[in-house]
């Protein structure tokens, strides 16, 4: 009786272990500034398709990545440069399918192909390149990223990019007691102190280890995208008492692209008359006013 019981568990604990073994294929290591692309690939009655051909190709640099589904029709793509991707899906005796998405810095985008039969001549494309999913499905992360878009068009005070945290629910400037850093800021997550967030610039630590904070400040104009978690982050982006900030820089493209702003503080816009004494240091300028142009080619 003693021997039955023990190979029971032997044998439950070999189902469960078989059971998970399909899912390796989309749990590899992320490395930090990067994104995870993975789905599954079927037929027209729901089942598997075994052996088919996916291809990533980036639609800002060209560069593309190829991958075969496993024996339960699952393919992944890991470590991939944050952007819009085509993905294209081949298998023998079906028709090719192709779908756009858009991958976000720390994320994971999963997709699903139904197949056709290749006598319909029939192409599938899906665009989901800005669809936003209501409940993360793919992991327990407590997160947000900041696009492109949004950091081209949003104003931020100083031009530093760790106040993008603000927009993320949760998060606040802690006070800053480091007098050498004066021009930064400290972001404290869910109450917990500021200094002990963990901050990566294109997967490199980019920490003061002595008194907190970041070490580099880069232009905002050179943040492609943004992402802090705030709670249950997994263990590569661990290290951390507070909340993880990943940001990914950007890189060239086959699009010619630039910035440029203009500041401009005129006394006619401003609420109280000036001093007396501001008009007798600067007699040759009218007091108030200043202007400054900055052009940027990224």
């Amino acid at each position: 009786m003693h021997v039955s019981s023990i190979r029971c568990s032997v044998l439950i604990t070999v189902t469960i272990l078989s059971s998970l073994l399909p899912l390796s294929v989309v749990s590899g290591a992320q490395e930090l500034g990067t994104a995870v692309l993975n789905g599954d690939v079927t037929d027209p009655q729901g089942a598997v398709v075994i052996g088919a051909h996916v291809i990533a190709r980036s639609l800002a640099t060209g560069v593309q990545r190829t991958s075969v589904t496993n024996h339960v029709g699952l393919f992944a793509f890991n470590n991939l440069a944050p952007g819009p991707y085509e993905v294209r899906v081949e298998a023998a005796g079906f028709a090719p399918a192709t779908a756009t998405v858009r991958l976000e810095v720390g994320q994971q985008a999963s997709l699903k192909f139904p197949l056709t039969i290749e006598q319909e001549k029939t192409t599938i494309v899906i665009d989901d390149r800005d669809s936003i999913p209501l409940i993360n499905t793919v992991t327990s992360v407590v997160d947000g990223v900041i696009n492109a878009q949004q950091i081209d068009n949003l104003p931020l005070n100083g031009r530093n990019f760790l106040e993008l945290a603000l927009l993320i629910p949760g998060n606040t400037i802690a006070p800053n007691f480091d007098p050498t850093k004066s021009s930064t800021v400290v972001i404290s997550s869910a109450g917990q102190l500021g200094r002990g967030g963990n901050v990566s610039i294109d997967g490199m630590d980019n920490n003061d280890d002595v008194v907190g904070g970041m070490l580099v400040n880069i232009p905002q104009d050179g943040v492609q995208e943004f992402q802090i978690a705030t709670n249950r982050f997994s263990a590569e982006v661990g290290r951390s008492g507070s909340s993880v900030v990943n940001v990914v820089t950007k890189s060239g493209s086959n699009i010619l692209h630039g910035s440029a702003s203009f500041y401009e503080r005129d006394k006619v816009l401003q609420a109280l008359p000036v001093p007396p004494a501001a008009v007798c240091r600067n007699p040759g300028r009218p007091a108030g006013q200043r202007q400054s142009l900055v052009v940027r080619s990224l």
